[in-house]
């Protein structure tokens, strides 16, 4: 118990942070739906025009940014980065935090297994995980409320924010096995990033095809398409791929992470 509130006092300012950035992304791009109705600005026409890539790269083509549930898609194309990112910082931080510090020698000479204190690290993380996950959901109800708006998106919010969370936690366990089986942390950190940037990238590529494929297995990012939530469809067999990977990864870190010799990092 005295590891996971040490973690949870580690991790709190960041949460923070990241909770001030998710708060202004929900309400300034609900705001913005609000300003373009003012304007009679017709967002499909005007994205119409753009090559399909670049649509891609900001989540707009599956989306109808005329109704405010396919306007509030785009919106959590970029908040869904935004906890996968977090997630990856936290999966980081849970395996490789005292690697970082060198203070290593003072938590793992403790008479407990490792497996047990990683097990406490990574249940503080999942805490500030699933929080987040649940401000993802409850920010841009709020701020629909807060604007007034009439048409009612709490199945599509629900929806989006369920698949944010899968993907999160699939992004934290590889995050954390990158962390574990990596020489040195850095280059577990930079391991994690670059997976992302892949993803980021696999995921562009299959919005510019029609029928992406098998391309589709190789970001996280789009096993959630904008266009089966917002038609209320959630993928099973990308989500029985989400669980069977989070298990996988995280059951290959515990392994790992007993027999990483510390000492060598």
């Amino acid at each position: 118990m005295n590891i996971i509130r040490r973690e949870l006092k580690a991790n709190l300012k960041p949460f923070v942070f990241w909770t001030i950035g998710l708060f202004i992304l929900s309400f300034a791009g609900m705001t913005k739906y609000l300003g373009i109705g003012a304007e009679g600005v017709d967002l499909n026409a005007i994205s119409d025009r753009f090559p399909r890539v670049i649509l891609a790269l900001i989540g707009m083509t599956d989306a109808d940014t005329r109704k405010l549930a396919g306007f509030y898609a785009v919106i959590a194309y970029f908040a869904t980065v935004c906890v996968s990112l977090y997630s990856i910082s936290l999966g980081f931080n849970a395996a490789a935090r005292e690697t970082v510090d060198k203070t290593y020698e003072f938590l793992f000479t403790k008479p407990k297994k490792r497996s047990r204190i990683l097990s406490a690290k990574l249940g503080a993380a999942l805490i500030f995980i699933t929080l987040f996950n649940i401000l993802n959901c409850v920010f841009p109800l709020a701020a629909s409320s807060v604007l007034g708006y009439k048409e009612n998106i709490i199945r599509e919010v629900a929806l989006f924010c369920a698949a944010a969370y899968l993907v999160s936690l699939l992004f934290f366990s590889l995050s954390v096995l990158l962390s574990v089986v990596a020489s040195n942390a850095e280059k577990g950190a930079r391991r994690g990033n670059v997976l992302f940037v892949f993803a980021y990238i696999m995921g562009v590529v299959c919005d510019t095809f029609e029928n992406p494929g098998a391309l589709r297995l190789f970001s996280p990012l789009r096993y959630f398409t904008s266009a089966e939530l917002l038609s209320g469809r959630f993928s099973a067999p990308y989500s029985a791929l989400c669980v069977l990977l989070i298990a996988a990864c995280t059951l290959l870190a515990f392994r790992f992470f007993e027999r990483k010799d510390l000492t060598a990092v």
